[in-house]
């Protein structure tokens, strides 16, 4: 992950690069930074030279560590999720830094024995067994900020990748729900739109008052799929008009008119909706439920808006013998429900029911506020 975020190109791999050296830079003087606090604000300040040059090894080996762990353990076995190869790496080169730092120390500025330690009268088992807890005691002095820093820039690795991740996580989602939506909208079913030009085309035809009006109403609907509906959110307000004029236009089909009762609110324009949300269901009802018939068809829609909250209910007859359905447009009820989840998760209640005469949808949804 770490290292697989750039690309293969030159410019991609310098500045890959450049990346990783910056952060191990960082890490150095953030660590090397904390370590010098410590001496200072645990130390004698009497010592404070003394702790402060011997100290300056410390920070060579946080340095080593740091760089090893950034271009080695880290990539090489924690990414790959290696881990008991990780910790033992991790474990086998702070050692092995403590050592090589000890080694080096004593050779540039070796420490000065204790008073006891040059006491010849001491036993030379007790002497040396002194000077072995003396050198356990500075190595572990030496081992402590390496440590400090190898745990420590580990786990701020770690929480950049977990943000990162969570980033490109957030985005292949958005990503994914656009598309989603997109192909969502595109299967409105496109037969209404063939049978709305063609009753339009009828009454020209025969020269009807009406056509001019009703082919404005066509040209609304269309200039709402099109364009005004290639957002996130649409007043509730213009939905309602699509709605209206849907029906209306669809109740040209014939003269005589349908059993169709329609009741929407007027919804001020500042309540904002996710666009075509209620069509699918009005488009199924008009499909399924035979309203041509006018001794046996019928349909009712209702919208009731209270603050932030709009019910919306649809109900249609069931015929005896169902006409064969359309095998082009619709987007179907999984994917109704579907886009419900992607743009009201936890604000929607949709119930669906049905018997032998009737079926009827009822959607309850909170608005944005």
């Amino acid at each position: 992950m770490l290292l697989g975020r750039y690309s293969g190109t030159f410019d991609g791999m310098l500045g890959a690069k450049n990346a990783i050296e910056y952060k191990i830079l960082i890490q150095i003087i953030y660590w090397s930074i904390a370590w010098l606090l410590i001496i200072v604000l645990s130390g004698n300040p009497s010592t404070y030279l003394f702790q402060i040059k011997h100290g300056l090894f410390a920070f060579v080996g946080i340095a080593a560590i740091i760089t090893l762990n950034y271009l080695i353990l880290f990539p090489k076995f924690f990414i790959p999720k290696k881990y008991v190869l990780f910790t033992l790496g991790g474990v086998v080169a702070s050692l092995l830094i403590v050592l090589l730092v000890n080694e080096v120390q004593e050779g540039v500025w070796p420490r000065p024995e204790p008073p006891d330690f040059r006491n010849r009268r001491m036993p030379a088992r007790a002497l040396e067994r002194a000077r072995v807890n003396a050198q356990f005691v500075r190595s572990t002095f030496q081992a402590i900020p390496i440590l400090l820093a190898y745990l420590g820039s580990t786990l701020i690795e770690m929480v950049q990748i977990a943000n990162q991740r969570e980033k490109e996580s957030i985005l292949l989602k958005n990503k994914s729900m656009d598309a989603e939506m997109k192909f969502l909208k595109s299967q409105i079913n496109p037969h209404f739109l063939f049978n709305a030009i063609n009753n339009i085309y009828s009454q020209s035809v025969l020269k009807s008052d009406d056509a001019p009006q009703n082919l404005l109403k066509l040209s609304k609907m269309l200039r709402y799929m099109l364009y005004e509906c290639n957002t996130d959110r649409i007043s509730l307000k213009k939905e309602i008009e699509y709605i209206q004029n849907y029906v209306e236009l669809f109740m040209l089909k014939d003269s005589r008119g349908m059993n169709v009762k329609l009741n929407l609110p007027k919804a001020e324009s500042k309540i904002k909706v996710a666009p075509l949300l209620f069509i699918p269901f009005i488009e199924n009802a008009f499909k399924h439920s035979q309203v041509e018939d006018l001794g046996k068809g019928w349909i009712t829609i209702n919208m009731d808006l209270k603050s932030t909250q709009l019910n919306f209910s649809v109900e249609n007859s069931i015929p005896l013998y169902p006409t064969q359905r359309d095998q082009v447009g619709g987007i179907g009820l999984k994917n109704v429900i579907r886009r419900f989840e992607l743009l009201y998760p936890g604000r929607h209640e949709i119930t669906i029911s049905s018997n032998e005469i009737k079926y009827s949808v009822l959607l309850t949804l909170e608005l944005d506020e």
